[in-house]
């Protein structure tokens, strides 16, 4: 099985942004637009999903880490871990899974994000794409050896 589990926002604005204000409004946009998407709700679809298919292998792509902390610390707070919510909803229905690839995309660390009404803050963002499989040996003939995870780039 492979899913994109989805960032939740389109990241071209905050991307091509030509100023210190377009790229905070930006931000601010897209942070707002993460937390409407409800990652949590999809997430328990997604594990009702694996749950009624038993894949033995899931690839699964936008496994976003979102991380924040005070401005004078580096982001330290885990504020979205999608793949913990995912893990966290599949063994709810009794399905085991082990992270066995985690393979980080890009890391976008934006310093002195201001939310309205509320202090600054330093806001990181890592892009990760991983694999799981399904820790179950009395239905899985499955059997991994050498696992490795690389970055390709052309």
């Amino acid at each position: 099985m492979s899913r994109n589990l989805y960032l939740g926002t389109d990241l071209r604005p905050v991307i091509n942004a030509k100023n210190q204000t377009e790229l905070s409004e930006a931000i601010m946009r897209s942070y707002s637009e993460i937390q409407a998407t409800d990652y949590s709700t999809r997430a328990q679809a997604l594990a009702i999903e694996i749950a009624d298919k038993k894949p033995d292998l899931i690839g699964l792509q936008e496994v976003v880490l979102i991380r924040g902390q005070a401005l004078k610390n580096p982001a330290a707070t885990i504020e979205f871990d999608y793949l913990k919510i995912l893990l966290n909803e599949l063994a709810k229905l009794g399905q085991n899974y082990d992270t066995v690839a985690v393979s980080n995309g890009f890391i976008w660390k934006y310093h002195a994000f201001c939310l309205k009404g509320s202090s600054c803050r330093d806001l990181r963002l890592t892009d990760r794409e991983v694999i799981l499989t399904r820790n179950d040996p009395e239905t899985s003939d499955l059997k991994l050896s050498n696992v490795q995870e690389r970055n390709f780039y052309q």
